[in-house]
């Protein structure tokens, strides 16, 4: 045999040996990082998949296994599919609790990024656990998510800069305002911010102003970069917002006022303790101080409030004078009523009740009052024998007569604060009560009614359902279109003073309450509480209130907001 052959046999059989002795023995198998996760087998069929709701960072699904099973089954989500070929809850990974209702699985995916970062698209692995405890797996499915991006799609009318703005998120990284432009009904958008956020994700964030004169109801809201049309959707145009604001040139004392020849009157302190009073013209800047005569500077300490007209004069709530003596020839209790003319701005006072019994001092205080065919009506107290024993009557004034008499008792003694309206020669009643007191702050809750004054009885309404909505204490209750609202008040009154910012609608035909500003109860931006509410030109004007946004309560914006309501 040749040396060269030979010496070929031997490498080979050398490489033989070498081969077989390094072959690995099966009991030496390193132990794998995750025994409970193996490498997922796609062996799990989804069916009937489906994908709604899909937004940015999120989406909904709901699918059914083609094994029925009532096992546990989950799913597993990320932005990187790679994660997802061998699943596991972590950092990058989030793991979700399905819904289950017979074969029919589902839920709303969120991805949530550390940074709040956006993403395009999403990853997910649904898992059954078998009878013998093993996981099964389906594929890795992907879904792209929205690139464009509405906050709300119901859209508050109003200006932006009392946050009632329409805002658009965008993924994209182009970052110059003025390559995007939004329009509702093709009516353009001004911009009221812009912010770029760069990152993996780029994206932009554009607050709009909402136009004033946009019809209410449903719209087409439509978005473009570089004037091509990028995004369209349906939204819908709801009341609540402020369409404009009017500043007083002064500190005015908002609760006392009236409005006559669609304008609006103001009594305003002065420094040196005296009043001025200020007529407005809705809609205008237009704030003139006016005289007013020497009476109301001496009524107006029994601090009187909204006046109501019946014809041509202004009728302010009954309200009491009275002196106690030793001598009981000196003893006084009167209750008048103070009236104006305001043309001839002729103040006039009427004596309704006297006595010099001091049994018979009642401490009548006006709580709410309204007017009902061409009569003045007073919800009040009463605290008789002494003050021993309060009432809650309902009084009524005819200024034909001048006769002061009680329509009814308001079976409602423990109740803190009336308000009223009539609506369709209905009269609307809000009570509230003390619910709860802690840390010397007052809470309360609140009770809905129709007066009957025919069968002089109180019929129970609904009120607001939500168990989320809090009591309110002297809110605004006004009649408007067919509907009533209430709006703004005090959530609480003490050491611990909050304003709150309902703002809700009632539907007499349904009997129930639902909120004005799209699903949230809590719409009302400004003068929450201490100011006025007053209709006037069928429009609605709240103002020179506390605005609930305030730290400080004892602070006072002394604006009037023209507030959009369908």
């Amino acid at each position: 045999m040749p040396k060269s052959i030979s010496i070929r046999i031997c490498l080979l059989v050398f490489l033989l040996i070498s081969i077989i002795s390094c072959k690995k023995n099966p009991s030496s198998e390193p132990t794998p990082i995750d025994p409970e996760i193996p490498t997922p087998v796609n062996e799990l069929e989804l069916t009937e998949v489906d994908i709604s709701n899909v937004a940015q960072n999120q989406f909904s699904i709901a699918f059914n296994l083609k094994e029925p099973s009532n096992n546990e089954c989950g799913i597993f989500f990320s932005d990187d599919a790679d994660k997802l070929k061998t699943p596991k809850e972590s950092f990058d990974v989030q793991k979700g609790e399905l819904n289950k209702s017979g074969n029919t699985y589902s839920m709303d995916v969120e991805v949530l990024k550390w940074n709040w970062a956006k993403i395009s698209r999403v990853y997910y692995r649904v898992y059954l656990r078998d009878d013998n405890n093993d996981l099964k797996w389906s594929k890795i499915q992907s879904q792209s998510l929205a690139t464009y991006e509405l906050f709300s799609k119901v859209i508050v009318k109003g200006s932006g800069k009392i946050n009632n703005s329409l805002i658009v998120q965008c993924l994209s990284a182009d970052q110059y305002q003025h390559h995007w432009q939004s329009k509702i009904n093709g009516v353009p958008l001004t911009v009221s911010s812009f912010v770029y956020q760069p990152g993996q994700t780029p994206y932009v964030i554009i607050t709009y102003d909402v136009p004033s004169d946009l019809n209410f109801g449903n719209a087409t809201y439509e978005l473009l970069n570089q004037n091509n049309k990028v995004y369209s959707t349906d939204v819908s145009i709801v009341g609540g917002g402020m369409v404009g604001i009017y500043t007083h040139p002064v500190r005015t004392l908002s609760d006392i006022h009236f409005t006559f020849n669609n304008e609006l009157y103001m009594f305003n302190e002065t420094e040196d303790a005296t009043f001025d009073l200020y007529k407005w013209i809705p809609g205008s800047e237009n704030f003139n101080k006016i005289a007013i005569g020497d009476i109301f500077k001496y009524a107006f300490t029994i601090r009187l409030n909204k006046g109501q007209q019946i014809g041509d004069k202004i009728y302010f709530p009954p309200y009491v004078e009275q002196t106690e003596s030793e001598n009981p020839e000196e003893n006084i209790y009167e209750e008048n009523m103070l009236s104006l003319d305001p043309i001839t701005m002729k103040w006039t006072i009427t004596p309704l009740y006297t006595t010099n019994d001091l049994a018979k001092f009642r401490g009548w205080a006006s709580n709410s009052c309204f007017v009902l065919n061409n009569k003045l009506y007073s919800v009040g107290m009463i605290n008789e024998d002494f003050y021993t024993k309060i009432s809650r009557p309902l009084m009524v004034y005819d200024p034909t007569d001048k006769s002061w008499k009680e329509v009814m008792k308001i079976p409602i003694n423990d109740a803190n604060t009336f308000a009223t309206t009539v609506l369709n020669g209905k009269v609307y009643l809000l009570a509230t009560r003390v619910k709860s007191n802690s840390q010397a702050t007052n809470y309360f809750k609140n009770e809905f009614y129709e007066i009957d004054l025919q069968g002089k009885a109180l019929i129970r309404k609904e009120w607001i359902a939500d168990e989320s909505v809090q009591g309110t204490y002297k809110p605004y209750l006004f009649g408007y279109h067919g509907k009533v609202y209430v709006y703004g008040g005090l959530t609480s009154l003490g050491y611990n003073t909050s304003a709150s910012d309902l703002f809700a609608v009632y539907d007499l035909q349904k009997n129930s309450w639902k909120p004005v500003v799209g699903e949230n109860y809590y719409g009302a931006v400004a003068s929450q509480s201490s100011g006025f509410q007053e209709i006037i030109n069928d429009k609605v004007y709240i103002g020179l209130g506390i605005d609930g946004n305030l730290f400080n309560l004892s602070d006072y914006k002394y604006q009037i907001h023209e507030v959009s309501l369908p």
